[in-house]
């Protein structure tokens, strides 16, 4: 029994206790058969019969006690190992699943493929990402079943496996954010300005002399009335001169548009991939400090970290809402980049909070055990000091008369139970 104890996170040394039991379960007959054979023939000799007896019966009711423990703890380790076998089983299907989907969403950005060009496969690796969440999710209440069984209080094998999984889902789901977005987004504005200075504009610019001379030229042909329909021409050379300055306004205008649209998109660029990296930097590094051994021997770095983090995200949350301000006024200057734009700030928003609920967590888990070390060290040092004082009054016991000494005895009894109650 104790055997099956502390097992180590691997199906092989549970399926072998699990053997170990069964054989065991299997071929205790025979033992107790010959014990009770031996301690009747004892019994019927009139060789210590009482003590036989209470030893045989004793021996009966431990067997009986000890068969029921090993049978329950058979069925443990039977749901445990069918557990164990799921769950690995999950954990490979949903690994390989994300190395094809993570190479799938390389490729489609390497050869600049994005999501509106092939909206079908968008929706079923968006469905997919979701499944795998779904998934991941049940692996953690799996995980969470099984880490009672490990010793020492240590993460199972499988949570190691799964925060490499978690991070890979974060890895996939970030490269999809990517491929929801229009390829070369910064390339096309950039484009649409050069043909607007390269092209339109100047067109304009070189038709302008023309279309002054042709409406001075116009003016005179009407005021000497040289033609049929001065009236019609003269109307027909208005609308030439508001259509010209139209033109020319438009043109203006939307290159500014442009402009600030680039100057917008470069600013959200560069904010919104510092924050992300930093963000997921910082998560990383919580996930790695969470299920690590070694961390609580120095609390006092690890809660100035935690709450420098915490003070970090303060500042984070400046740049978050600078990223949501110069979203809107993108959306406002190109049109259809309202759904990729409000997704990525999604996913910025979704990653603080994550980032700061877990740091929130982390700095009161630190500062719990903190106050709880703080404790013991008070029942120690208070102990401590009981057991000199009451060594100083052991050493002075003998030269009391008997009356004080009892006294003295029952004092430091009664103090004894105190100090066991405190600790």
């Amino acid at each position: 029994m104790k055997y099956t104890e502390n097992l180590p996170d691997k199906v092989e040394a549970v399926n072998e206790a699990l053997e170990s039991l069964e054989s065991v379960l299997r071929h205790p007959a025979d033992n107790r058969t010959q014990i009770r054979e031996l301690g009747q023939t004892l019994i019927d000799g009139g060789i210590l019969d009482e003590i036989i007896s209470e030893k045989l019966e004793a021996f009966n009711a431990h067997y009986e006690e000890l068969s029921h423990v090993a049978v329950s703890r058979q069925i443990s380790l039977e749901q445990q190992l069918q557990m164990m076998r799921e769950t690995e089983h999950m954990l490979q299907v949903l690994q390989e699943s994300l190395k094809d989907l993570d190479r799938q969403l390389t490729s489609y950005l390497t050869d600049r493929i994005d999501a509106f060009q092939i909206p079908q496969e968008a929706q079923k690796i968006q469905a997919e990402i979701a499944a795998h969440e779904s998934t991941l999710e049940e692996l953690k209440k799996n995980v969470r079943a099984l880490m009672p069984s490990s010793p020492e209080g240590r993460s199972p094998r499988s949570g190691s496996h799964l925060d490499a999984l978690q991070r890979k889902l974060r890895e996939v789901s970030t490269k999809y954010q990517l491929f929801q977005k229009p390829a070369n987004f910064e390339q096309r504005m950039l484009d649409c300005k050069r043909v607007l200075d390269g092209k339109l504009y100047k067109t304009l610019s070189e038709v302008k002399l023309e279309v002054e001379t042709v409406i001075k030229t116009g003016r005179q042909i009407v005021q000497k009335q040289q033609t049929d329909n001065p009236k019609s021409m003269d109307e027909q050379l208005t609308a030439l001169k508001f259509l010209y300055n139209d033109l020319g306004a438009q043109v203006t205008e939307g290159k500014q548009d442009l402009e600030q649209a680039l100057q917008l998109s470069c600013k959200l660029k560069e904010v919104s991939l510092s924050l992300s990296k930093w963000l997921e930097a910082t998560e990383a590094e919580l996930v790695q400090k969470s299920t690590s051994d070694r961390l609580l021997s120095d609390l006092d770095t690890e809660i100035a970290w935690a709450k420098n983090v915490l003070r970090e995200l303060e500042r984070k949350k400046v740049d978050l809402n600078s990223i949501t301000e110069s979203s809107a006024a993108l959306q406002t200057l190109v049109d259809g980049s309202e759904t990729t734009l409000e997704e990525k700030l999604c996913v910025l928003n979704a990653g603080w909070s994550r980032v700061r609920t877990w740091t929130e967590d982390w700095c009161n888990t630190l500062l719990n055990h903190q106050s709880q070390l703080e404790i013991f060290d008070e029942t120690v040092a208070h102990i401590s000091t009981w057991l000199y004082q009451a060594e100083a009054l052991l050493d002075e016991i003998e030269k009391q008369p008997a009356s004080k000494r009892e006294e003295t005895v029952k004092r430091l009894t009664s103090e004894l139970d105190d100090v066991s109650l405190q600790s």
